[in-house]
């Protein structure tokens, strides 16, 4: 009876080795699968927020083109400066007011993607189509911008005749 509980034992003390290094190993086994599966969710969550990034990043690009795009087409080109002036002539007949523009220049401006346009201009007509002229010239697709503009009564023969002298600024895409 010694011998068979002495074995009872031996067999148990076996029996709860084995279970401890199964225990051990199945504890180390999942604390390491554990911390692979965290870097794994990290891993992906980062790559996720990258590839949100990019998406935000490209979609912001292709806005900014079309923006940009749409920008530059109100400036007229440096080769086109004659469709300018003709813009602004043609303006002026169609609201019934002689224009003449006295002077053009060009100089470089705080953008070095943009040139800057200058025109003194002299108008003349009735109050009514010069005020019609002045909105109208700053509605034109182009970027014209009308300032200094002074208004006086009787640049004719007539008194109901006014006079415009100002000058229009622009801005060119070289």
């Amino acid at each position: 009876m010694k011998q068979r509980s002495r074995d009872y034992f031996l067999i148990s003390l076996l029996f709860l080795a084995v279970m401890l290094c199964l225990w051990i190993y199945f504890i180390f086994f999942v604390h390491h699968l554990d911390a692979s599966t965290r870097v794994l969710e990290t891993k992906t969550a980062d790559t996720y927020a990258q590839k949100n990034e990019l998406t935000a990043t490209a979609e912001l690009a292709a806005n900014i083109a079309t923006s940009t795009g749409a920008l530059y087409a109100v400036f007229a080109s440096s080769t086109n400066v004659a469709l300018v002036i003709d813009s602004i002539e043609n303006e002026g007949k169609a609201d019934s007011v002689s224009v003449n523009i006295r002077s053009i220049t060009t100089a470089s401006s705080s953008n070095p993607d943009l040139l800057s346009l200058d025109m003194d201009i002299n108008a003349s007509g009735s109050w009514g189509d010069l005020v019609a002229f002045t909105g109208n010239v700053e509605r034109l697709p182009y970027a014209l911008v009308l300032t200094k503009a002074s208004f006086f009564q009787g640049g004719g023969t007539k008194a109901d005749i006014w006079s415009l002298s100002g000058h229009i600024t622009s801005f060119l895409s070289p």
